[in-house]
């Protein structure tokens, strides 16, 4: 069985969500009503990881995946599911594939904090990930609007993680 996930943040990036999920194929562009996408959710070190808020009159751009069930505990475990963020099964949203709309898994921030600021990798990713997906311009303010915090830690298990994601996918680290 497969089911499709609703990526927002550093997994848009297809390298990034293929390391912890080996059966993710992209599908193409999505949308969601009434939510923007902001560096809200507190990580354990200090940082800003995206997470949707609900917002009337916004629209939040991601992509949409398909994977395996099979890897399901794989994802939790990196979107740190009933601790950072909570696992939404039925969440829908609206497919630019196929101009109809989808129920969805996706991952909502359980603390949701103003004024974070991502590590410079994590923030990449978000970039990257929607550059390589070509989401709209206008669909990404939150991104040029962040700012960025330059990971104090070169050695930090989760930078590297990034850098190896970027670096598969052909882009300089």
């Amino acid at each position: 069985m497969s089911f499709l996930y609703f990526a927002y943040g550093s997994n848009m990036l297809t390298a990034r969500l293929q390391a912890r999920c080996p059966s993710a194929q992209p599908v193409g562009r999505a949308e969601v009503q009434g939510w923007s996408v902001d560096f809200v959710k507190p990580a354990l070190d200090g940082s800003g990881k995206a997470g949707l808020v609900p917002q009337k009159q916004a629209n939040a751009q991601g992509v949409l995946f398909r994977l395996e069930e099979g890897d399901l505990p794989a994802l939790d475990r990196a979107e740190a599911a009933g601790k950072g963020y909570d696992r939404d099964n039925a969440f829908e949203v609206l497919s630019f594939a196929d101009d109809r709309v989808q129920s969805v898994v996706t991952y909502l921030p359980i603390q949701v904090l103003d004024g974070l600021q991502p590590y410079d990798w994590y923030h990449r990713l978000c970039r990257e990930g929607a550059r390589q997906h070509d989401l709209a311009s206008s669909a990404l303010g939150w991104l040029k609007r962040a700012k960025v915090t330059v990971d104090p830690l070169l050695d930090r298990p989760a930078r590297l993680q990034a850098l190896e994601a970027l670096r598969r996918s052909g882009l300089e680290a």
